[in-house]
């Protein structure tokens, strides 16, 4: 049960962390964007359960409806927001070393994923071809991936947001002293 919820959010992960790749002007966002759909999944599901108990404490005892759709929404997006920002700001300071490793962990967790997920939508439309030769090509293309990806890790570092949270602190510190 857990999987079918959670695969969508692999999926978005996957797909996000490779679309981020391949586009050089999001390739600072490759390594941010996936954990912010991973952290709207679990964030959403501990908000929904937090607002089911504060509901149920209330005197609630009927099903959940669409009633509990805008706290799972906003919970998970106040979620994904907070870790992708954390995240985003650990990520900027990291040595090379360690986004290369954290590159070469994403691209293969995503071409597992994203390898998964053409497997079963071809075994299910082709029931006439075996699975193996499609592993076999998808294991070449995320070993190449992932070379070519791990090798420029520069490019994936994303900017600190640091520098400037000082300059417009200092900024509107200096403006509220000067009056």
């Amino acid at each position: 049960m857990q999987i079918l919820y959670a695969a969508p959010f692999l999926v978005l992960a996957a797909v996000s962390f490779f679309v981020c790749a391949s586009i050089p002007k999001f390739r600072t966002h490759a390594l941010v964007v996936p954990v912010g759909f991973l952290t709207f999944g679990v964030g959403a599901l501990i908000t929904f359960f937090i607002f089911s108990l504060i509901v149920e404490k209330f005197g609630y005892k009927g099903p959940a409806n669409w009633f509990y759709l805008f706290p799972y929404i906003v919970g998970g997006l106040l979620a994904a927001v907070v870790c992708t920002a954390i995240y985003n700001v650990i990520v900027a300071v990291l040595p090379l070393w360690i986004i290369r490793i954290g590159l070469i962990i994403g691209t293969l967790c995503s071409a597992l994923v994203l390898g998964s997920v053409i497997n079963i939508a071809a075994v299910s439309h082709l029931h006439s071809v075996t699975i193996g030769w499609r592993w076999g090509f998808i294991a070449v293309i995320a070993c190449s991936a992932t070379v070519s990806t791990a090798s420029h890790a520069e490019l994936f570092r994303p900017q600190s947001c640091l520098p400037w949270l000082r300059t417009r602190i200092s900024r509107a510190s200096a403006a509220t002293s000067s009056n």
